[in-house]
């Protein structure tokens, strides 16, 4: 996955937006596609936590508190700027692609993936005007946890996780190489939201 190849999804789920085959189909589709196919190029995520990159993340990195019902405190900090400084459960970064997964179950706002755009989702906000912040894609964001007794969990695409606290460097940013995804249905973004969603 450092630099994939293009993916072709088969729904073994129940949503999945980067799923455009039911298992029913999937022999048919395959045998279609072998004369040839587009791609859909999706931006990925990549974190290094102490100068070590950890697996690059497609949908989000979500930063959750280690210890169940206490908050953990952070600062979020975007191309050297303080954006924001807030007290949660947690925060979602994520890809555009990624706008439709964790983050919008969390009050994300739905990001269309032809959008270069990064999407900064707090989970349960103590202060209210703590709101989701859509930003620029080739930003680079610090999180930095501010109380020395917490930690935190990071969890990439709902697959990796790991502890950090406040000793530890957070650094993301846009991963070099995108994920690649085949092409198959013709509704366009719109229509499948719609269809997902409904």
């Amino acid at each position: 996955m450092a630099d994939p190849a293009p993916i072709l999804g088969i729904n073994m789920g129940t949503l999945g937006f980067l799923v455009d085959v039911e298992p029913r189909d999937a022999v048919e589709t395959l045998s279609r596609l072998l004369a040839g196919f587009d791609v859909d190029v999706r931006s990925r995520l990549k974190l290094l936590l102490n100068g070590v990159c950890l697996p690059r993340a497609t949908n989000e990195i979500a930063f959750l508190t280690a210890s169940p019902a206490k908050m953990i405190e952070f600062e979020i900090i975007v191309d050297g700027a303080l954006m924001e400084d807030f007290r949660a459960d947690g925060v979602i970064i994520a890809t555009s692609t990624g706008s439709t997964a964790y983050a919008m179950s969390a009050g994300g706002p739905i990001v269309d993936p032809r959008v270069d755009a990064i999407v900064l989702v707090p989970m349960a906000p103590f202060k209210l005007s703590s709101r989701p912040w859509v930003i620029p894609g080739d930003s680079v964001i610090e999180v930095r946890l501010k109380l020395p007794d917490k930690e935190a969990l990071v969890v990439v695409d709902g697959q990796t996780s790991t502890t950090i606290s406040a000793r530890d460097t957070v650094v993301i940013s846009k991963a070099k190489t995108p994920a690649r995804f085949v092409k198959v249905g013709r509704e366009g973004f719109y229509a499948k939201v719609k269809s997902k969603l409904t």
